[in-house]
């Protein structure tokens, strides 16, 4: 089974407030064991997101994306794929329940 949902635009602050804007799709895929949830991410140019903003901008979007459309999903079920051009960076989810 997979599941794409079409592209959508999302805005969100670089680290110095300034406003940036990426593309992101859901993508559900399903393994041997279970359904993934994988947010897939363009960087169409390079500024965006900023290769010093990633790890913040990765943040922000990933806690919008989740608390808009993946709210009650297992975070050990949802990956981020980055795409710059044409390379894919899988980037690791780290959780904190005390952040909450």
């Amino acid at each position: 089974m997979i599941y794409k949902s079409a592209f959508r635009d999302i805005i969100y602050p670089a680290q110095n407030r300034e406003p940036r804007a990426t593309r992101y799709r859901i993508v559900l895929a399903k393994t041997s064991r279970l359904v993934r949830a994988i947010v897939h991410l363009v960087a169409d140019e390079p500024a965006q997101p900023e290769s010093t903003d990633l790890p913040t901008a990765i943040d922000v979007i990933l806690n919008r994306i989740i608390d808009g459309e993946l709210r009650g999903v297992r975070h050990d079920c949802i990956r981020v794929v980055v795409q710059t051009g044409a390379q894919l960076t899988d980037y690791p989810i780290t959780y904190n329940a005390l952040e909450n």
